[in-house]
């Protein structure tokens, strides 16, 4: 990672990312909700829609410039995402464990397992998880110089993706 430049700030992409972090609080917190609901249901289910695929693309975007340079980049990007997201999950995990230690079973612990790995304990840490696997994905594909793969797979995941309900 040492080896790698320093790329140039982008003050526009920048500045997106500060508001795309102000549209993720506000879709969580839901602070027009009591004002009026129409306008609570256009900001969460349209406006805000934007926030989470633009720090995926920028977030790919930089990995892929960096990878072009450093072939065994993606090695400390992860290690960077894990370190940011490890502590947050065991923090939750041992929260959630104090709140329901009278139902603690094999099963819970097997979920809670799986919930850490797939999809973060609690619903706003799946991101963590996710460009952990995009990241492990898209190395694949770059690896192997395989793109027109990468990009057909991806058309159909952002399909797949589009006809959920988020």
């Amino acid at each position: 990672m040492d080896s790698i430049k320093k790329q140039q700030r982008n003050e526009a992409v920048d500045i997106f990312r500060v508001i795309c972090a102000f549209l993720v609080i506000i879709g969580h917190t839901r602070p027009f909700i009591q004002l009026n609901s129409n306008l609570d249901f256009f900001l969460t289910n349209v406006l805000l829609r934007i926030a989470v695929p633009f720090f995926f693309i920028v977030s790919g975007y930089f990995f892929y410039s960096n990878m072009k340079i450093n072939n065994n980049y993606y090695k400390g990007y992860i290690k960077k995402i894990i370190i940011s997201y490890v502590p947050w999950q065991v923090l939750y995990v041992v929260l959630d464990l104090i709140r329901n230690r009278n139902y603690i079973n094999t099963r819970y612990i097997y979920e809670s397992i799986k919930y850490s790995i797939f999809g973060g304990t609690e619903s706003y840490l799946w991101f963590f998880s996710a460009l952990i696997f995009s990241t492990l994905f898209i190395t694949f594909f770059i690896k192997k110089n395989r793109f027109k793969e990468l990009i057909i797979i991806s058309i159909f995941l952002l399909i797949l993706g589009l006809l959920g309900n988020s």
